[in-house]
């Protein structure tokens, strides 16, 4: 059996160097997983976000369908009670006519 090399001392140096520079690439790995964890949390919680909005949505849609119906039917009874309102223009009458008029009624009463 041949003797045993010892290496030269560069090549204990590069052995060195490429330990050190695997013990740093297996940190940043181990960085790089615990942020795509993260990562991956956060997109659960954005996407259960974007449903809660999207329902939110359709809550408010609905409602303001709603508030639209009911200030329509709000108006439209308005306006029927205003039917009655009439006010005619235009004719001569003798001051406190209608005041005559309505006290001639009560007097008409049966006693």
């Amino acid at each position: 059996m041949p003797p045993k090399k010892t290496p030269p001392q560069h090549e204990e140096n590069d052995m060195e160097q490429i330990k050190a520079s695997l013990a740093n690439i297996q940190q940043e790995i181990a960085k790089m997983a615990t942020q795509q964890h993260q990562i991956l949390t956060l997109i659960g919680q954005v996407e259960g976000l974007q449903q809660e909005i999207n329902l939110l949505k359709g809550e408010l849609n609905s409602k303001e369908k709603r508030i639209a119906t009911l200030e329509k039917s709000m108006a439209d009874s308005e306006q029927y009670s205003r039917i009655d309102d009439v006010i005619i223009t235009g004719l001569k009458t003798k001051h406190r006519s209608y005041s005559r008029a309505a006290a001639k009624s009560v007097d008409l009463a049966p006693n």
